[in-house]
């Protein structure tokens, strides 16, 4: 059905008896049908046409108005669900940002406080009590995490959990931390061929782990750290990857200065004893000349001075390396630490 276009409610019936629709009437007539009769029926025809168009008219408007309010409708759910999807993000947003506070200021209690300090535990029946952070801290005899193998550290998994359940953890502690390890197996790098990639999530995992226990006596408590963190995963990788290259700078400049060190010192004993040589006259001794008797001294005098300055020479390289090691170890040692 063709869509109207003119409200057929405002149409007025045209006069079929002028001369204008004596072609319309003009099939009509007949003997039994005049002039007249045939104009009543051209009425009666457009009348017909004019009620029916009508109707199509009122359900045109209808229809007209339903699909405006469904489209009002759908621009509202789509206003909703954008609405609710910035709210998410924002919350997603915010409990990232609450996550890297809580992160940072457990790394910054656990380095900050001392030995002799106190930090709070919370035990098994939910009770908080203070310990000596020296006894919290990592002993130095285990093996850290980051230095496991992967198949050692899965095979440590079972057992760690199994302490917790028999100490008396919270459920939803112990399975979120299940869940985290089980994240750390199915994550890339637990599979790949670069080391410094399994050694960045076992790092990864202890630093998480070990924040995660700092914050929880916290007021704002801890985050869910079965959720992988893959900004912070990527930053610990850059960090082992920067730490490796600075060792292996400093192993090379080692060698390198140990190297640059042998051949100072064998061109300055070289010299040294190239123009140390005092030629012996053949004559006898008491026919030596006066001007022999006056080189020898010179000679040896000559020798001594280079010894001296070899010597000075051998000593500041030597010191400047040792200047130079001590930068480098030093900043291998900023790196390993912050």
């Amino acid at each position: 059905m063709n869509r109207l276009t003119i409200d057929p409610n405002l149409e007025q019936c045209p006069d079929f008896t002028s001369a204008l629709f004596q072609a319309s009437r003009t099939p009509l007539l007949s003997p039994m049908v005049d002039d007249n009769q045939a104009a009543v029926t051209l009425q009666t025809i457009w009348a017909a046409t004019n009620a029916a168009q009508r109707v199509q008219w009122q359900q045109q408007l209808d229809s007209d108005a339903l699909a405006a309010t469904e489209q009002r409708r759908l621009l509202a759910e789509a206003d909703e669900q954008c609405l609710v999807a910035l709210c998410l993000q924002e919350a997603a947003i915010a409990e990232d940002d609450r996550k890297k506070n809580r992160l940072a200021d457990a790394k910054l209690d656990f380095h900050s406080i001392d030995d002799d300090g106190l930090v709070p535990t919370t035990a098994a029946d939910g009770t908080t009590s203070w310990l000596p952070a020296g006894a919290t801290r990592p002993s130095s005899t285990v093996t850290a995490d980051h230095l496991l193998a992967p198949l050692d550290f899965a095979r440590a998994i079972p057992r760690y959990i199994a302490s917790l359940e028999q100490r008396g953890w919270e459920n939803s502690r112990i399975v979120m931390l299940a869940k985290f390890f089980g994240a750390l197996m199915l994550h890339d790098y637990w599979t790949s061929d670069d080391v410094f990639k399994q050694r960045a999530l076992l790092t990864y995992q202890e630093e998480q782990r070990r924040a995660w226990h700092q914050a929880i006596p916290q007021p704002s408590g801890a985050w869910n750290i079965s959720i992988i963190d893959e900004a912070e995963l990527s930053r610990t990788y850059d960090r082992i990857c920067h730490t490796d290259r600075i060792r292996a700078n400093v192993e090379y400049n080692a060698k390198v200065r140990f190297i640059d060190y042998v051949r100072v010192s064998f061109s300055l004993t070289t010299f040294y004893h190239v123009f140390s040589f005092v030629p012996m006259p053949l004559a006898s001794p008491h026919k030596l000349s006066l001007a022999s008797l006056v080189g020898i001294p010179i000679s040896m005098g000559f020798s001594f001075a280079l010894l001296l300055a070899s010597g000075v020479m051998v000593f500041w390289v030597y010191v400047i390396s040792v200047m130079r090691s001590a930068i480098c170890v030093m900043r291998y040692a900023i790196c390993v630490l912050f």
